[in-house]
């Protein structure tokens, strides 16, 4: 389970250094990509959990002009597997109407 953290920095605000150093010193890391910043949860947590964590960032951000937008993802692997599933079984499917069409026509 992770949480993920993307920022928006205001020129009237905190540098982003400094907003960096808050977020690492509540355990997030800097990362490349989609997001600013990821939470590792190391376990499965609870909403009040997350709840608590959010309060802390915003606790920690405040006064710094900055913007924020968090995101929090349970059971990444599980969700993958049934998006994989579902696709499979529409690919499935589909080749079942397929070959059901093709012996409509031979017979």
């Amino acid at each position: 389970m992770k949480t993920y953290l993307t920022v928006w920095f205001s020129s009237e605000g905190g540098e982003p250094s400094v907003v960096a150093q808050k977020l690492q010193s509540l355990g997030f890391k800097p990362v490349k990509g989609q997001y600013d910043h990821v939470y590792d949860w190391k376990k499965d947590a609870t909403l009040d959990d997350v709840l608590q964590l959010l309060n802390h960032v915003h606790q920690t951000l405040k006064g710094l002009n900055v913007l924020y937008k968090i995101e929090t993802i349970w059971h990444i692997e599980a969700v993958f597997y049934l998006r994989a599933y579902r696709l499979d079984a529409l690919v499935c499917s589909d080749s079942d109407r397929t070959t059901k069409r093709q012996n409509n026509f031979t017979s």
